[in-house]
């Protein structure tokens, strides 16, 4: 078979494709007949980097995919490096012991996203944040966290003294430096186009 069109990647981890409605898992093990190998690296000007190849044999035995101009492409030690190799008709264990793995990395990732956006999310010293009430771009110098944990000065002040105003989280929107920057620049258009 030359290039499969309609291969079905099941997940993001790569370890299951569908190709005519039959499930197919990554194999570690060389190509044989009947299986799929993806081509993940530049191992011929005929084979195409992502594509899907439906694995034959020869009289001999020797397993080959038909490259772009139906010519046969053998496999050799050298280019299996480049492949990623999926077999058909794997017992259910199999194909739940793949998915389970699949379903494992993908929780892992969502984990470190969540994390991320938590960490993203929280307010630190030296942040720069919205005061809701206001409007006013502020920087926090300080978390005490006590009832009113944040202290926070305006955002071009340098002055890091105990003065400045106390906030809780709920009274501030962390903004990124840019955010920051665009939402100062903005106030000092506004305020240049009053007196004008």
């Amino acid at each position: 078979m030359a290039e499969l069109s309609g291969v079905v990647r099941v997940g993001s981890a790569g370890t299951v494709i569908c190709y005519e409605g039959k499930s197919y898992v990554k194999v570690d093990e060389r190509a044989r007949k009947g299986d799929i190998v993806l081509v993940s690296g530049d191992i011929s000007s005929y084979l195409r980097i992502h594509e899907f190849y439906g694995v034959n044999a020869d009289e001999d035995g020797d397993e080959y995919v038909l490259d772009a101009d139906e010519d046969f492409f053998y496999f050799s030690e050298r280019n299996y490096a480049g492949l990623t190799v999926f077999r058909g008709g794997v017992s259910t264990e199999t194909l739940l012991a793949a998915q389970r793995e699949e379903l494992a990395k993908i929780t892992a990732t969502i984990a470190e996203l969540e994390t991320k956006l938590a960490d993203e999310k929280t307010l630190k010293v030296g942040d720069y944040a919205c005061q809701v009430a206001t409007g006013r771009v502020v920087r926090l110098t300080a978390d005490d966290r006590s009832s009113l944990p944040y202290r926070v000065v305006p955002a071009l002040d340098s002055d890091d003294s105990d003065f400045g105003d106390r906030c809780t989280e709920s009274q501030l929107v962390k903004l990124t430096p840019a955010e920051a920057k665009a939402a100062i620049l903005a106030q000092v258009e506004a305020q240049f186009k009053e007196v004008a």
